[in-house]
Order: C-alpha cells, then sequence, then structure tokens
C-alpha cells in the first residue's frame, strides 16, 4: 500500500503505510530507505538524512543505504558529502557500478571527469 500511496504523491499515507511495515518487519531494510525517501519528498530533509545515517551506523555493510544517502547530498548540492558515501561503498562492494555511476556523475559536475 505505501509503495502506491508514494507512486500516486500522497506521501503522509506512505508514511503511516512505511512506519506500519517496518512496526510489522524491523529487518526489512528497503521498507526503512522507502520511507527515508518520502520524508525527502516532503521535504524533511533533515529527517531523511537521519534515518540514513541511523541505517547506515545499524548495518554498515548494507551498501543502498549509502548509496541513497550520498543521492540525498547530491541533491542537495553536496557534492563532497555525496562522493564520500558512494567512496564507502567501495570498501563493502568494490566493483558496485551503481556507486561508480553516481560517483563519476559527481566528479564531471564537479569538472573533475
Amino acid at each position: 500500500m505505501a509503495d502506491l500511496y508514494f507512486r500516486y504523491r500522497r506521501f503522509d499515507e506512505a508514511l503511516e503505510e512505511y512506519n506500519k511495515a517496518v512496526q510489522l518487519d524491523p529487518t526489512a531494510l528497503e521498507i526503512k530507505i522507502r520511507r527515508a525517501k518520502t520524508y525527502a519528498k516532503k521535504g524533511f530533509l533533515t529527517r531523511s538524512i537521519q534515518e540514513l545515517q541511523q541505517l547506515k551506523r545499524e548495518h554498515p555493510t548494507f551498501s543502498p543505504a549509502r548509496i541513497q544517502l550520498g543521492l540525498l547530498h547530491y541533491s542537495q548540492g553536496n557534492l563532497l558529502d555525496a562522493e564520500l558515501e558512494w567512496e564507502g561503498v567501495f570498501q563493502i562492494e568494490p566493483k558496485n557500478r551503481e556507486a561508480q555511476n553516481y560517483l563519476d556523475m559527481s566528479r564531471k559536475a564537479r569538472g573533475q571527469a
């Protein structure tokens, strides 16, 4: 349900459903990422960053959290913080193409391609 609400830009309802899902299964890490994305869409960027940083602390080898945190930093113009997150992915998964693509994009935006 939460994904449908999100798709139709009904973010309050999406958050409510994501919160229910996290309570039912706290080990579903992807749901926590989706919840953080929903906070960002609502304009609660600080809350979104906090969610992702907590996820990163609790599950340091879960690279999707770092990738999403990097995207959030990038969307705010914090290119260096974004790059640090994506470079951190390489410590977990040295050949992660998604992180490499985002890193290349950021460096190109900074003129360091």
